[in-house]
């Protein structure tokens, strides 16, 4: 990795808790029973607690969390459990952050400013990366760049299978809210290499054709325009190698007021070199190839 380029220690910050799995336990409570069992981790493992007058202890390695029965919980909100009372893993700076759990035993999404950076619909985020790095068919030797890492879905499912994994994150509130996220754990893996910075000042730090594959699931063009420029796809087109796969997730946005955003992005990707591009409706984003004669 370039000198000067900021590499991020992932830590995972826990345990947390869901709303829906802190109000089953409260529920209990209230019905008279003094003690159980239930899921934490946004459903990875179990753990007991204790119901004592008018407060919920939860036992999570031979520590005790405890909740007052009273405390208003918000359902699919999550909650980082603490000694006295819990904190909900949101931030509220110039948008709004937060956790979101989609449901029981499933992979979190995160909210900025109510709209939900990952597929939810019929889907949880966690298959929706394993889709989209079984399309790019990524080998033991393959270098790949993930531009956007958010929760880190995507560049965990690569490592999986790269030789390195190098993703960026820019926003710290994302990096906090991932350190909250048991799903997340996934990210100190030794082959992935955290990017702490502007992927469009970190992609030109690279050397030309350094990776074998790339991952570019930014965030809603609104949000993030930049990052579906033409400027920005000839940088894609430098770094990946010849023969090298992009996956670019584009949604079907402003799809009901006519607009086309896929056709805009193909049209730009095609304009810079790329060539096979291709719509998947499966992965909701276009699949395109940089060639191996230039």
């Amino acid at each position: 990795m370039r000198k000067g380029i900021e590499i991020y220690a992932y830590q995972y910050i826990g345990p947390v808790a869901a709303g829906h799995e802190i109000l089953n336990a409260i529920t209990s409570c209230r019905r008279g029973q003094k003690r159980g069992e239930v899921l934490i981790e946004l459903g990875t493992r179990r753990a007991r607690y204790t119901c004592i007058g008018d407060s919920i202890c939860f036992i999570v390695d031979n520590k005790e969390y405890c909740i007052q029965l009273s405390m208003k919980i918000k359902e699919s909100a999550v909650y980082r459990l603490m000694p006295d009372s819990p904190y909900q893993v949101a931030l509220w700076d110039q948008n709004y952050v937060k956790l979101k759990s989609i449901g029981q035993g499933k992979p979190p999404t995160v909210e900025i400013d109510g709209i939900h950076m990952h597929r939810i619909e019929d889907i949880d985020p966690y298959t929706d990366a394993l889709l989209k790095v079984k399309a790019l068919r990524i080998c033991r030797k393959c270098k790949v760049l993930d531009t956007c890492m958010g929760l880190g879905y995507t560049a965990i499912a690569a490592a999986r299978r790269a030789q390195l994994v190098v993703t960026v994150e820019v926003d710290d509130k994302i990096l906090w809210v991932a350190q909250h996220n048991p799903w997340s754990r996934g990210l100190t893996s030794k082959n992935i290499y955290i990017v702490r910075g502007d992927i469009i000042e970190v992609i030109t730090w690279f050397k030309d054709e350094v990776f074998d594959r790339i991952i570019h699931d930014p965030p809603r063009f609104s949000l993030a325009p930049e990052l579906y420029s033409s400027e920005f796809y000839a940088e894609l087109f430098r770094v990946l190698k010849r023969g090298g796969i992009l996956y670019h997730y584009t949604g079907m946005p402003g799809k009901r007021r006519g607009i086309n955003i896929v056709k805009s992005v193909a049209d730009k990707l095609r304009g810079k070199g790329f060539v096979g591009i291709h719509f998947r409706d499966k992965l909701q984003g276009i699949i395109a190839y940089k060639p191996w004669r230039i």
